[in-house]
């Protein structure tokens, strides 16, 4: 890679835009030019936290950027995914990448067609716990799970098995 850094955007600062965001900061081949919310005075206060600039809706950064994380409630994703194709933008949309098959089968399409990068955060992979386990078990033949900490309050606009 040259030694240009990618220009990227945060769209929706939630609990999970925040670590976008953060890493982002972090990383020496990008720049995060700035976050979005709806909530502009988070979007300021996030900004300041990491260098660069609060928007309050995506339209306004999409003209700024190379690529962009969405990290907004699910609903969202298929048209904000959507404008950024339109300007060709690589993305990096939290799963469930839409909320419905067909809208992911357009947005592929059309990143296709744009050759923009489209991928999906699957956070869980990272889990340090599941990393602790993986190498534990060597052929498992039933693994069952139990949320032991409190619901987040995030994430509830799909139901859990689209999740």
């Amino acid at each position: 890679m040259s030694g240009k850094k990618i220009k990227v955007a945060v769209i929706g600062i939630g609990s999970i835009g925040v670590h976008h965001a953060r890493i982002f900061s972090e990383l020496n081949n990008a720049e995060l030019v700035g976050v979005v919310d709806p909530d502009i005075k988070k979007a300021k206060r996030i900004a300041s936290k990491f260098g660069c600039r609060a928007f309050k809706d995506h339209s306004e950064v999409l003209n700024l950027i190379d690529a962009a994380t969405i990290a907004v409630p699910t609903t969202l994703h298929y048209q904000i995914a959507n404008d950024c194709l339109k300007r060709s933008r690589d993305i990096l949309v939290e799963k469930p990448m839409t909320s419905t098959v067909k809208e992911a089968d357009k947005l592929i399409a059309a990143a296709g067609r744009k050759k923009c990068l489209l991928q999906v955060g699957h956070l869980e992979r990272f889990n340090a716990g599941l990393s602790l386990i993986s190498g534990m078990i060597k052929k498992p033949r039933l693994i069952e799970s139990m949320r032991l900490s409190p619901f987040p309050g995030r994430g509830a606009d799909v139901d859990v098995t689209l999740d």
